[in-house]
């Protein structure tokens, strides 16, 4: 390996190192934006089950609601 190294000319070596230099940027941004986008995934994840349970928290409300005007107009009629 040192004496591929020692072969090639200061252009090479240049062309080298920036091609290595641009992939580590490349994978790290790379890395970034996969973590942004499972963060926004999450966070839309939480949002949904949190608009799932106010939902079914509504609809028990208006079942109970209901349950109690159609008990209270039996008692009415009794």
């Amino acid at each position: 390996m040192k004496n591929i190294w020692k072969n090639l000319t200061l252009k090479n070596k240049l062309a080298l190192v920036l091609f290595f230099m641009t992939s580590i940027v490349f994978s790290l941004y790379g890395a970034l934006q996969f973590h942004r986008i499972n963060n926004i995934v999450y966070n839309q994840e939480d949002k949904l089950n949190e608009i799932l349970v106010n939902n079914v928290k509504y609809r028990m409300e208006q079942r109970l609601f209901l349950a109690e005007n159609t008990l209270s107009v039996i008692a009415q009629n009794v």
